[in-house]
């Protein structure tokens, strides 16, 4: 949801790497429906937040070098945003994606 000082967000992330550990998280988040790839946006979240929380780490199989936990957010605020579609930024990780897919 859109505020006068940035967004408020709800929901969760899962398998996050890093989660629990982090000072500050960078958050994909769909923030227009209707403009499919290009409405989303890049929110920082930094640790301690109100209304932002980790889950329990969760087990790995192997990898367990990194903790991985689930993200909340509830009714967390966050005021700075960085549009990654207008900056190309999304475009080029879903092409790296896409990439690392051809790959494997």
């Amino acid at each position: 949801m859109k505020t006068d000082g940035g967004y408020i967000l709800n929901g969760t992330k899962l398998y996050v790497t890093s989660g629990g550990v982090a000072d500050i998280y960078a958050v994909m988040v769909r923030t227009d429906e209707a403009q499919k790839q290009k409405g989303i946006t890049a929110m920082v979240v930094e640790a301690g937040t109100s209304g932002f929380s980790c889950g329990p780490h969760e087990p790995k199989m192997g990898c367990n070098g990194s903790p991985t936990t689930e993200l909340y957010f509830n009714e967390c605020s966050s005021p700075s945003t960085i549009d990654w579609a207008r900056r190309a930024g999304l475009q080029y990780g879903l092409k790296r994606s896409q990439w690392r897919a051809r790959r494997a």
